[in-house]
């Protein structure tokens, strides 16, 4: 059963979707998802040299519903060297799904478990 803050926030997620929101495909092996709407979120690390220089790097969160990670089979949990490709400004991105220092590759970003947060970086 959800509260009204619960509701609220869930409400606002779908907003965001409809305002933010950008097509992506999913790839696993072989497998490719149909377009599915995702919404972006940038997370990063900090790595230093033996000097003490500091360096950061930043990557890009996919925040996609738990519904929509579909490969093919029905739903499934995102897994490290998925593939996320995105269409920026006329150039196909890809995104690998990797973990974040020691981080799970996934997390739910909400209490109802609704939709996964899943780090990538670059390809």
């Amino acid at each position: 059963m959800t509260n009204p803050v619960q509701r609220a926030f869930n409400a606002s997620r779908t907003t965001h979707k409809t305002i933010m929101g950008v097509s992506v495909t999913i790839t696993r092996g072989d497998d490719v998802s149909d377009p599915v709407t995702a919404t972006i979120g940038f997370s990063g690390d900090m790595t230093y040299d033996g000097d003490g220089t500091a360096h950061y790097t930043k990557h890009r969160a996919f925040l996609i519903d738990v519904a929509d990670y579909d490969v093919g089979n029905g739903p499934t949990n995102p897994q490290r060297h998925d593939v996320i490709k995105q269409l920026v400004n006329g150039n196909l991105l890809e995104f690998e799904v990797f973990e974040n220092l020691g981080n799970s590759v996934i997390n739910y970003d909400d209490t109802d478990r609704t939709w996964w947060r899943v780090a990538t970086k670059e390809k």
